[in-house]
């Protein structure tokens, strides 16, 4: 594996193209393909009410977390659709946009934290045209704006658990923090930032903590000041539903797990990949960002068949441990030709051995005898 810290304009333009294949896949005719999914009109109905100075949803008003909805997602909206109008086109086109600059940070991520260039631009083009991340980067869900704020609280911790500078924690609390006033969805990344972060450096703990809550803290403060009836009975309802039997989510869990693995090869594959992640630091840190979300999530949630979206911060990850995979596969494939190569060179006599010329010797001898 080669590991090196210059950027190169070789290196500059590979990424590049993979940036515009990415576009591509996410972009052309996106307004028509895929066909229209019911949460996007539920986005564009908030977005028009929000740019009339309302907070409603058909004839819901006061608090959209009953639909679990958070504000930041439309809040990016808000100017985009000022300037070109509420549309289908509009919401795809700054989902399949935030699909491109996912790409462009998983391999940031990867290039900036272990220095190994061909993994970075590997996992890049993996995450370009992986088919369910290109599908779902093409609707207009709010979880594609989860991905790069997780990218980028992923980064931001790797490198604070490298060298310990407190910048980098301040851009990963701050990234998660806009992921929870984003989609509730990114609760469940939360302990697990909370865990590293304590085996790292737990008297970090209380002013990252706060800075992790601050935005949603306001949100909420807001919320309960103006509809405080509202926002506490959509957050108890939203919460009623995740509160299954011990069993059921054992059960649950048990098949999220065997219908995504045997269903989605990427999924299986990236898996995998993960345990030849280097270092192992890195390698556990990445483990620890799939697999702990998943349990909190799959043992509440249907994540395959039409639920599959809440899967689509994942898809990155999976990116990952696919291009780990490859990497290590290419080189089980050259060790053994090298190997190989050496063997046969090793043997070639040459003219200077001594069992040659003890041969020649013997062949000699006769013939000037007669």
């Amino acid at each position: 594996m080669e590991y090196s810290e210059k950027f190169n304009r070789k290196e500059a333009i590979i990424l590049f193209c993979i940036l515009l294949l990415a576009a591509y896949l996410r972009l052309a005719n996106v307004a028509e393909n895929p066909g229209w999914y019911t949460d996007e009109a539920t986005h564009l109905d908030i977005l028009r009410h929000r740019l009339a100075g309302e907070t409603q949803y058909l004839a819901v008003t006061q608090s959209l977390l009953l639909f679990s909805r958070l504000p930041l997602f439309t809040a990016v909206l808000v100017p985009i659709a000022s300037l070109f109008g509420v549309s289908m086109t509009m919401l795809r086109i700054v989902t399949g946009c935030l699909g491109v600059l996912s790409v462009g940070l998983l391999y940031g991520t990867v290039r900036s934290g272990l220095g190994d260039r061909a993994l970075a631009l590997l996992s890049a083009l993996l995450l370009a045209i992986y088919p369910a991340a290109v599908l779902y980067s093409r609707f207009g869900f709010s979880y594609n704006l989860l991905v790069p704020l997780l990218l980028l609280t992923l980064w931001g911790l790797w490198q604070y658990w490298e060298n310990g500078r407190s910048a980098w924690l301040f851009l990963s609390a701050i990234c998660l923090g806009l992921g929870l006033v984003t989609d509730l969805l990114a609760i469940v990344f939360i302990p697990v930032w909370l865990g590293v972060l304590a085996w790292r450096n737990w008297r970090a703990l209380w002013w990252s903590g706060l800075l992790l809550l601050l935005l949603f803290g306001l949100y909420a403060a807001f919320s309960l000041i103006t509809v405080p009836e509202a926002f506490l009975f959509d957050w108890q309802f939203v919460f009623s539903r995740l509160s299954p039997g011990l069993s059921q989510q054992i059960g649950l869990l048990a098949e999220n797990g065997v219908t995504l693995l045997s269903q989605n090869t990427w999924l299986a594959l990236g898996l995998l990949g993960f345990f030849f992640l280097r270092p192992a630091a890195w390698r556990n840190m990445v483990l620890a960002f799939v697999l702990v979300p998943f349990v909190i999530l799959g043992r509440t949630t249907p994540l395959f068949s039409l639920s599959f979206y809440y899967m689509i911060p994942f898809l990155p990850f999976a990116a990952l441990g696919v291009a780990s995979l490859m990497m290590v596969l290419v080189r089980r494939i050259q060790r053994p030709s090298r190997s190989t190569s050496t063997i046969s060179t090793n043997r070639q006599p040459t003219s200077s051995s001594p069992m040659l010329r003890s041969m020649r010797t013997r062949t000699v001898e006769p013939l000037l005898d007669s």
